[in-house]
């Protein structure tokens, strides 16, 4: 019950996650594109509804919902707060401190705008480098964590009595669910140890 109950969950968590990531490959882009319509003369909003028209999903997506609600009435502050809220990236907070910094403190926007670029084009390559570094140990949290349970098919094929044992025993029994936990406890350790936030 509880491993089937975690699967929505696991889904819908994959889900978003491929979303963010797509989102924060995009976001470079549209910022170009918001950057060029800033400087042809357009005003914010006439911007970010370029970039909602022009960008594709889910970059495009985002910034029409930024679009309606500062047309609907809300603050443009308040809209991009909320942006960064739903897509929870970095480089969504990014850009809406950014937003926030300029309305508050004035300047050139376009030029904010571009420098935001590229500090997320920046952070992209030293993400990509990173996981470059980190791809062995990564490869090999894997491996040990499946060659335990490779290891468990081959006996149960090849000798099932041995592990009947073991299951019959009353120790055994305690002994199976604790190595299947710590085994797992070791797999997510390995994962936190490479999972290096940039």
């Amino acid at each position: 019950g509880l491993i089937l109950g975690s699967v929505p969950l696991l889904y819908v968590r994959h889900k978003k996650h491929a979303r963010t990531l797509k989102f924060e490959e995009q976001f470079p882009d549209a910022l170009d594109m918001l950057t060029s319509a800033l400087r042809a003369g357009l005003a914010l909003t006439g911007a970010i509804q370029v970039v909602a028209e022009e960008a594709p999903d889910p970059v495009g997506k985002e910034f029409r919902v930024l679009f309606e609600e500062n047309r609907l009435g809300l603050d443009m502050k308040h809209a991009v707060k909320m942006m960064a809220e739903r897509v929870d990236s970095t480089e969504a907070r990014l850009f809406a401190t950014a937003m926030i910094l300029q309305r508050e403190t004035g300047g050139n926007l376009a030029e904010i705008l571009d420098g935001t670029a590229a500090v997320i084009r920046d952070r992209f390559r030293i993400l990509r480098d990173v996981r470059t570094m980190t791809a062995q140990a990564r490869l090999s949290g894997t491996l040990l964590f499946l060659l335990p349970l490779a290891l468990t098919g081959v006996v149960l094929t090849l000798a099932p009595q041995y592990l009947k044992e073991l299951a019959a025993d009353p120790i055994g029994r305690y002994l199976i669910p604790i190595a299947a936990a710590l085994q797992a406890i070791g797999f997510f350790i390995m994962r936190r140890i490479v999972d290096i936030k940039v």
